[in-house]
């Protein structure tokens, strides 16, 4: 809450506050603690649309070493579409490994346990929120905000980003010569093989006709049913 600009109250500013707002006749009242410095520097896309009409958002100046351009949602699915199973699986790991950092406040991802309940992590619902915010843009999804109870922990839900984000990634892992990569040969080769199959499956059936028509021409004097003599 400090990094959106809310402050903490002590009891005395609580205490202070109830007795203003007792004594006041206004309908709604907000006792809070604002630091609106903090809060313009959010930006204007990060500043609550409730505070806007209270600063003027400041710009983000871009150091050197943010200058370059992060990895777009498109950029991010194809890379990973690229992946074997389980490097796309850590990559999706340490991505959100580190959106949670980012969100908790620590130096890095390392402190982050994968398979760590977000309970325990000390996750509520606004730093929920913002960890579903931060991988909506880093994805390009439309994740719900029920995103951490629904997957309780780092792993579950980076395993769930991975059928969200690269869902067709498997299909790439296809082996080359799967139906698609076929050429006209051994399309003509595999239709030979059903044709084969087919008249293997129906020998039986023809053998019965042949011996009907060899019965049928020997009781009417021609061999094999045929139409001609076989002279003298």
């Amino acid at each position: 809450m400090d990094r959106t600009g809310i402050r903490a109250l002590t009891v005395e500013q609580g205490l202070a506050l109830w007795d203003t707002a007792t004594g006041s006749d206004r309908v709604h009242l907000v006792p809070i603690g604002l630091d609106l410095v903090t809060v313009a520097g959010l930006g204007e896309e990060g500043i609550p649309p409730l505070l806007r009409d209270l600063v003027r958002p400041a710009r983000r100046r871009r150091s050197a070493r943010s200058a370059a351009p992060a990895e777009s949602p498109a950029d991010l699915a194809r890379r990973l579409g690229r992946l074997s199973p389980t490097e796309r699986d850590r990559q999706l790991l340490n991505l959100v490994l580190g959106q949670i950092a980012a969100v908790l406040g620590y130096p890095s991802a390392d402190g982050v346990p994968a398979d760590g309940p977000f309970g325990d992590l000390g996750f509520d619902s606004l730093s929920s929120v913002e960890l579903r915010n931060r991988l909506n843009t880093a994805t390009g999804l439309n994740l719900p905000a029920s995103l951490v109870f629904d997957h309780p922990t780092p792993a579950i839900l980076a395993a769930h980003l991975g059928t969200e984000v690269a869902p067709d990634a498997a299909g790439a892992e296809e082996p080359a010569d799967g139906p698609a990569e076929r050429g006209p040969d051994q399309l003509s080769g595999l239709a030979q093989a059903v044709e084969e199959a087919l008249a293997g499956e129906n020998a039986p059936r023809d053998a019965r006709r042949g011996r009907r028509r060899a019965g049928r021409g020997a009781r009417g004097g021609v061999p094999g049913g045929g139409r001609g003599g076989w002279g003298g």
